[in-house]
């Protein structure tokens, strides 16, 4: 412990980023606790953290918003939602709210709405006024926010209308659907 503690105040004093500080002090108490047998296991939890066939969909939705922007269904969403919303104060922080919410029904995926609507919404709110950060933190909370509360609504409304729902699979799937008892 006190290895590490040493480590971890001779690299904040030396100025080194704190990301390497923190993952240099932490080797150096795994090495202290057990020796390189600590590191075998590092490495494998390391390697089974990323050999899931979860992360290939990742470039998918990347692939998706990609699509969606140069086909213009963001510019025709972007507008339709502009047109019923954008004269309020604050018009196009509702906009870029009202388009996520249409992006998290059509997709389901923060990373495509994050990606689809950031790339578009994100240079025009700067063109408007607004700040780069309040620009990018109002993308990033919907994206994430509507599409959360799709899943827990779907989830929700299954469970109000008497439907079991097998907690292994996503809320997203009609409750009916996943039903196995």
């Amino acid at each position: 412990m006190a290895l590490v503690l040493i480590t971890f105040l001779i690299l904040s004093l030396l100025a080194v980023p704190i990301g390497y500080v923190m993952g240099i002090s932490s080797l150096a108490g795994l090495i202290d606790m057990g020796g390189t047998e600590f590191l075998r296991i590092l490495i494998t939890r390391f390697h089974s953290g990323l050999n899931s066939f979860l992360l290939v969909a990742i470039p998918f939705f990347v692939l998706a918003a990609e699509f969606m922007n140069r086909s213009g269904i963001t510019n025709l969403l972007i507008d339709f939602v502009n047109k019923i919303i954008g004269h309020l104060h604050g018009g196009l922080s509702h906009v870029n709210i009202g388009v996520s919410i249409l992006f998290g029904t059509l997709t389901g995926s923060a990373v495509t709405d994050t990606i689809a609507i950031g790339g578009t919404l994100i240079p025009a709110m700067k063109k408007e006024g607004y700040s780069g950060a309040f620009s990018a933190a109002v993308t990033a909370t919907s994206s994430v926010f509507i599409c959360c509360w799709h899943n827990t609504r779907f989830t929700y409304s299954s469970f109000s209308l008497g439907y079991k729902c097998n907690s292994k699979l996503p809320s997203t799937l009609p409750a009916k659907k996943t039903s196995f008892f």
